[in-house]
């Protein structure tokens, strides 16, 4: 009785029989697919920033910011989206939908007056891809007190396809110059 020709070696004994690879070419596209299409597989690694989301989205809410244009600042929010504030003077603070924002806002402009803002951000800062962010020196007088000057920080999240919505504003201390 032969083994077959498949199955024999030159000394008689058996080998197992010897299949095709099929499922080879398969992944080896499949794996170069996902390599296509995920070139960048550390998304969350940090970036340089070359332009702090949409420089027209930061004009508009800074001219918002400055005319003490609640509606204006709001309208920058996501769709159905959640905007946190946290202001020093007078103290606001918390995570508002766009109505609670804007009556927040209403009620913050109708305290301070005489507001600029001036850009500071650091044009070498790193963010992780889909976030911007920019600070602005910003001045104002509370009414009835002094001119206070603080650090302003304007926070957008991309989508991912160009549109920027309002994240986060935030009121700290300016860092004190050595």
């Amino acid at each position: 009785m032969s083994p077959g020709p498949a199955n024999a070696a030159a000394d008689g004994a058996a080998r197992p029989p010897v299949r095709a690879a099929r499922g080879l070419p398969a992944l080896a596209w499949a794996l170069g697919l996902v390599l296509l299409l995920f070139p960048t597989a550390r998304a969350g690694e940090l970036q340089p920033l070359r332009t702090p989301g949409s420089k027209q989205q930061y004009r508009a809410v800074t001219a918002a910011w400055e005319a003490r244009k609640p509606d204006g600042v709001v309208a920058l929010m996501a769709h159905r989206g959640n905007v946190r504030l946290s202001l020093s003077t007078p103290s606001v603070s918390g995570t508002y939908k766009a109505a609670q924002a804007e009556k927040t806002l209403r009620h913050y402009f109708a305290q301070v007056s005489a507001i600029d803002l001036k850009d500071v951000t650091d044009k070498d800062q790193r963010l992780p891809r889909g976030w911007a962010v920019r600070k602005y020196e910003y001045r104002y007088t509370q009414r009835g007190r002094d001119p206070v000057k603080t650090l302003l920080t304007i926070t957008m999240r991309g989508d991912g396809r160009g549109a920027w919505t309002l994240d986060a504003i935030r009121e700290t201390k300016l860092p004190e110059r050595r």
